[in-house]
């Protein structure tokens, strides 16, 4: 017997009449409203939320920039002009702003070359063979990037970087030891006016 062809057993139902089973309706889903507002989704105040979260953030790179402008502002001429030759820029504040703010590979690995020569030369003076193994481990770019800032920097060197890298590193780690310690100090004062902070 199925159960929609089941009839009721029941003595006292008028002509023992057979009832069809019929299902019950299922209670409808009724959305967990918590649930739904995770991760902002179904939050009204989700898109307020995100705004004031981008206004901080922008309000946060702003000072970042201005910051950065000041330090600028108030550093030597010089210095200025050697980070302007870094990053391929005028001395222009507010285009030097712009560039160290948004430095691209290039210019980075020129900035970065400042802070390869100070480690260059630190090694140096503990041991020779420990700066000479440092100007190694720089790699072709990273040796070309020294040599030109030696170059531009008065330090007198060939030209072109040689083809042997033993040989480059040798040359200069000879005039990386004869660098001037003002010089240095220079450069130094421009690897941190390079930083974006």
């Amino acid at each position: 017997m199925t159960i929609e062809s089941y009839e009721r057993d029941d003595a006292f139902a008028p002509d023992n009449a057979p009832v069809s089973a019929k299902p019950v309706d299922a209670e409808p889903d009724v959305p967990d409203e918590g649930a739904a507002k995770i991760g902002g989704i179904g939050d009204e105040n989700a898109p307020a939320r995100s705004r004031a979260q981008s206004r901080r953030g922008n309000r946060a790179l702003i000072r970042r920039v201005a910051a950065k402008a000041k330090e600028l502002a108030e550093a030597p001429a010089a210095h200025r002009a050697v980070l302007a030759e870094l990053l391929g820029v005028r001395t222009d504040l507010a285009e030097l702003t712009v560039a160290v703010m948004t430095d691209d590979g290039a210019s980075l690995r020129s900035v970065r070359s400042v802070r390869d020569l100070i480690t260059i030369r630190d090694a140096m003076e503990a041991d020779p063979l420990s700066g000479a193994l440092a100007i190694a481990e720089l790699g072709r770019p990273g040796v070309r990037a020294v040599w030109s800032l030696l170059s531009t920097n008065g330090v007198d060197l060939p030209r072109t970087v040689p083809a042997s890298d033993a040989k480059a590193a040798i040359v200069m780690a000879r005039k990386v030891t004869d660098l001037d310690d003002g010089v240095l100090a220079e450069l130094a004062a421009v690897g941190e006016l390079a930083r974006r902070r």
